[in-house]
């Protein structure tokens, strides 16, 4: 065979297993993380563990961007002892104090990652600190944060879209005053309990912010379990869960809803957000209520005495996200629109009052809901102020 003759064959044989080449070569290497808890409690960043809690290494969040199944090795080398352990998840037992380094290799079966740490094991007999999340409501483990957005709104502004400032403040956490010479280094703020803001698989142990207080700014209304981390200067820690509730209340005053005419469009509608869901691990982000009440005049004074009737009438509907009337208050009476000890009246006023509870939202789903202020006479009504009040924690 001829010198090119063999060239293109060799060409010929090679261009398929050029593909196979580059099919191997965009194998891309995993991603190795683990996270380690000492007996249920997460182990932060230059913390520390006691000899003899059991210490747990959790490589779940590692990932393979093929989708490839993984192979986990662990090394862990205390006091002059290795230990090699596999599995993603894995245990260990410290007998001995010092600096135990935790190596993790993840493989894809090609390509594999590596990631080390160290923590510090410290004696048996080491006191803890404890930490105090804080809460300004409330008494011991039941405590929380409180917060109200109360605000006057202008006649076109007709959304629930303000925000406020919380202070959380950890300043009662302290290092145990049996430990000579113990102090408080470092206090981790968790901001959301519920979402994984790092990426490791948990969604309690996120370092969101530092510092024996903060103020979270731009918060909405709704609710924010956060959880506080103090490490002490042995690197032993604590932690302590608190709940940021922010309620909202809006008064609209001296509006006037247009007269109850044909293909007219006289209603006052207000529009808030309500989160409702069965889900175990956030069912307490639902909202508690949701409370409403227009006060007007009984009689219209502009009235000239000829035609229609002075009575005003203002009443009050509810609908959700597809439209439905969830609730409304035209069955109310005249007297109970006197004395239903909600609305502050002085003689002379009415006042139609809607609630609305956790199980009609269960019922009509969650979504952005509608309040109406709809006026039944066909005269112009001045009402005399329109609340809403939207509570997570009363």
């Amino acid at each position: 065979m001829r010198r090119h003759d063999i060239a293109a064959v060799l060409i010929l044989l090679l261009t398929p297993m050029g593909g196979c080449l580059d099919s191997f070569s965009s194998n891309r290497a995993p991603v190795a993380t683990f996270i380690v808890s000492a007996d249920g409690t997460s182990v932060s960043e230059g913390a520390s563990v006691r000899v003899k809690q059991v210490v747990t290494f959790d490589a779940t969040a590692s990932a393979d961007d093929d989708g490839d199944a993984l192979d986990y090795q662990w090394v862990v080398e205390l006091s002059g002892k290795r230990t090699e352990l596999t599995n993603v998840k894995a245990t260990y037992t410290p007998s001995d104090e010092g600096n135990m380094k935790i190596t993790l290799t993840v493989s894809d079966g090609s390509k594999s990652a590596t990631l080390e740490r160290s923590i510090k094991i410290v004696a048996e007999d080491t006191a803890a600190p404890t930490a105090e999340a804080g809460g300004n409501e409330g008494t011991g483990t039941s405590r929380h944060y409180l917060v109200v957005i109360d605000v006057a709104k202008e006649d076109s502004d007709r959304v629930m879209d303000e925000t406020t400032s919380v202070e959380i403040d950890a300043s009662e956490s302290a290092a145990d005053p049996g430990e000579m010479n113990a102090y408080i280094t470092d206090w981790i703020w968790d901001l959301d309990t519920t979402t994984d803001s790092d990426g490791d698989g948990v969604t309690d142990n996120d370092d969101n912010q530092r510092g024996k207080t903060y103020t979270m700014e731009n918060v909405a209304p709704g609710y924010y379990p956060i959880k506080l981390t103090v490490i002490d200067n042995n690197g032993l820690t604590d932690e302590d869960e608190v709940v940021v509730y922010v309620n909202w209340k809006a008064t609209w005053e001296e509006m006037t809803v247009g007269r109850n005419l044909s293909n007219s469009d006289n209603d006052v509608d207000f529009q808030f957000t309500a989160f409702y869901t069965s889900d175990s691990k956030t069912k307490e982000r639902n909202v508690r209520s949701v409370e409403a009440w227009v006060v007007h005049p009984d009689r219209d004074d502009d009235w000239n005495g000829i035609g229609a009737v002075d009575d005003n009438r203002l009443d009050l509907f509810a609908k959700n996200e597809s439209d439905e009337d969830v609730s409304n208050t035209t069955q109310q009476t005249d007297e109970q629109r006197k004395g239903n000890g909600i609305c502050d009246l002085e003689d002379g006023e009415e006042c139609a009052y809607i609630y609305l509870s956790r199980s009609q939202f269960r019922m009509y789903d969650d979504g952005e809901w509608t309040i109406l202020v709809v006026n039944g006479e066909r005269h112009d009504t001045e009402l005399t102020r329109f609340v809403v009040k939207v509570t997570y924690k009363s």
